[in-house]
């Protein structure tokens, strides 16, 4: 059993590596009969060699993938999902490159798609998410929520939590999305369930003390509000 962990990665924090490090040696311990392939995106952000010495020498199964121009997390996503593509892989788990949720909610997205046969996971965030959240995240969050439940109806309440699990039957339509920035997440999930065809199950993901959230800028997010109302009325076509 193969699984891939693909960590976009753009501007991250000091010391980053050994957050990557440590989690996915929790993640490989805890479930030591699957092979977990790492492949970090460098989405227009190029790492210092000795870190990439450092990562090497602890990660056997690594992959790098870099491109110069910044793109987004959808782009940058995308790119690692195809990359995973080709390594025989069987699951395939999106995250942060700062692990920003707890292990508790990575191990019970793993087991639940290993032992359930969903194909596809997706992690939903706790209400105690919003305590350390900037306002602004908070207010656009409430309202893209109550959209959520307008257009995808009950079941899922969260497109945009950080953690992603799909088995490879998935990928297809992953790689299929368009969106390079922030709602790429609905615009993946929106196809899942319009199409109808992959089983989709959650698991509630508990945010980590002390992360460490970006700003969100007005003109990107206009932009990406704009493509998903392309989305949805013009059938994906943006």
């Amino acid at each position: 059993m193969v699984f891939s962990v693909i960590l976009p990665c753009y501007k991250p924090q000091e010391k980053w590596e050994s957050i990557v490090l440590e989690s996915f040696k929790e993640l490989s311990l805890g479930f030591p009969k699957i092979t977990f392939h790492l492949i970090l995106i460098c989405d227009g952000y190029k790492i210092e060699e000795a870190i990439i010495n450092k990562i090497t020498t602890l990660v056997p199964n690594l992959k790098i993938i870099y491109y110069k121009e910044n793109r987004g997390k959808g782009y940058a996503l995308r790119k690692g999902v195809l990359a995973s593509s080709t390594l025989n892989t069987d699951y395939v788990i999106l995250t942060d490159v700062d692990f920003p949720y707890q292990k508790v909610s990575l191990f019970q997205m793993v087991e639940k798609l290993l032992t359930n046969n969903f194909d596809v996971v997706l992690g939903q965030r706790d209400a105690s998410y919003y305590k350390d959240v900037p306002k602004t995240r908070i207010y656009i969050s409430k309202i893209f929520r109550q959209f959520i439940t307008l257009t995808l109806g009950n079941g899922i309440t969260d497109t945009q939590c950080g953690l992603k699990g799909f088995s490879r039957k998935a990928i297809p339509i992953f790689l299929n999305t368009k969106i390079d920035r922030y709602l790429f997440d609905f615009e993946f999930i929106y196809k899942l369930k319009t199409e109808k065809l992959l089983q989709i199950s959650t698991v509630e993901a508990f945010l980590k003390p002390g992360i460490i959230f970006r700003k969100m800028g007005l003109k990107i997010l206009t932009g990406e509000l704009f493509n998903l109302i392309k989305i949805i009325f013009n059938g994906s076509k943006v």
